[in-house]
């Protein structure tokens, strides 16, 4: 598993050698995020690029962290 900060650079894939902070592109990010690639963003980098977290999409699929329950 690993765990992306801003500070973080790509070791391999289309952005290899850039820092997260200087990627703007949510639709990769949200990808990496979401596969079964065991690659994980921290909520900064989540917030900044407004792509939801991982568990809170989990969470709602079950009904769980809704208002009102």
């Amino acid at each position: 598993m690993a765990w992306y900060t801003e500070k973080s650079v790509f070791t391999n894939g289309k952005y290899k050698g850039k820092r997260v902070a200087e990627v703007n592109d949510a639709d990769y990010i949200n990808w990496m995020h979401h596969s079964k690639l065991n690659v994980f963003f921290v909520q900064e980098v989540l917030d900044r690029l407004k792509i939801e977290n991982k568990s809170v999409k989990q969470q709602r699929s079950e009904g769980l962290g809704r208002p009102g329950r």
